[in-house]
Parts: structure tokens; sequence; C-alpha cells
């Protein structure tokens, strides 16, 4: 299942990377500034859904994957490439699995990006990613937490449902965590992954 779930998130990050953030400012700037209240967003957090805490003390950012998602050992970490696609690179840092229902979820580092909120840039990372992925259907957002700006982009098929988030603080490096889901595994798993989303914050929050 391991070599798989890499040959799925390999190909599907690469159309992504590619294709999606082109138009993206380099430029870093407070997260959290500005935010509109029609885009703040809540999440009910249940521990008893999410395995321990994980910390990542290099991009200074804490949380907690779905319960029975265990971290994979190096070796799969390894076998993950580093994206490299102008303006950016994505780096993978940690990734969490759960093999009997084959779901994945993937931390990375997001090397000098800057989240844009522009509604050009969220139609056009829309419009590749159906044509590239026909397939699907993409939903994109863009709301705000309690510590982080999120842009997040939701692909679903006929056999798999994909979260994929990219966060910035001023207290903590952008990074992105992508869940990855086969379609008939979403319905038990949706709370634990939304109590994820919902668990990840700065370390030392």
């Amino acid at each position: 299942m391991a070599n798989i779930f890499v040959k799925k998130f390999t190909i599907l990050t690469v159309l992504l990377a590619l294709i999606g953030f082109f138009s993206i400012n380099c430029q870093k700037k407070n997260a959290v500034q500005d935010r509109q209240a029609d885009k703040f967003i809540t999440f009910d957090v249940n521990r008893e859904l999410l395995e321990p805490a994980f910390q990542d003390q290099e991009l200074r950012i804490k949380f907690s994957p779905p319960m029975g998602w265990k971290a994979a050992p190096d070796s799969i970490i390894h076998a993950f490439p580093v994206i490299k696609s102008a303006p950016f690179q994505l780096s993978p840092r940690q990734i969490f699995m759960n093999d009997s229902l084959q779901c994945g979820c993937v931390l990375s580092g997001v090397d000098s990006v800057h989240i844009d909120n522009t509604e050009e840039i969220f139609q056009f990372a829309d419009s590749q990613l159906k044509n590239a992925l026909p397939q699907a259907q993409v939903q994109s957002s863009e709301f705000f937490t309690d510590y982080f700006r999120v842009r997040q982009t939701l692909a679903m098929t006929s056999d798999l449902v994909w979260f994929r988030l990219l966060l910035d603080h001023p207290d903590a490096e952008i990074f992105e965590i992508d869940y990855i889901i086969p379609r008939n595994s979403y319905p038990s798993q949706v709370k634990a992954v939304e109590s994820s989303i919902g668990s990840i914050a700065p370390v030392g929050k």
C-alpha cells in the first residue's frame, strides 16, 4: 500500500505544484492581519479521534493526525521527491498513514511563498486543476483559523478525496498539509480529518 500511496501522491502533487501557484506572490507578510469575519472558521476538535500531537520544530507548528494514522518510516518519507516549481519548493517532512483504510497525510515545508488571496488566483488555480484532473470536482476557499490563514483546495473523484491546505502565520514557516482519503473511507474519517485540521497550531500555543 505504501508504494501505491507514494506514487499517487507524487503524481498528483507534481500536477498541483506545477499548475496551481505560478502567480503566488513571494513576499511573506502578516497572515492574520485584515482577516474578514465571514472567513473565520472554528473547527470542532474531538481529541478522541486523534493521535498524539506531532511537532515540527523547524516549521514551528504542531498538529495531531487522525486516530490510526501512524508516522511512516523514514524510507517512505525519503521516497517522496522534493517538488521544485517556481516560485517555491515543496519538501515533504512527515507522513502519516493508515494502511488498513489506505489513507495518508503529508506535512510539507514550502519555501519562499506567500498565499495570494485574490479571486483571480483562485479561479486560475481551479481552472488549471480541472484541466489536469477533469474527473475531479474541485472547490477552493480561503479562510482564517485562530492562528493561520488557510488556502484550501478540495478535489473529489469517484475513488478519492483530497484536502490540500496551504497555511501561513507570522510566527511559523509557511507549510502545506495534504489529507488523501479513499472515497469509500471518507464518511468514517471526515470528523477525524476536521479535528486534525482544527488541531493545527504554532508550537507553544
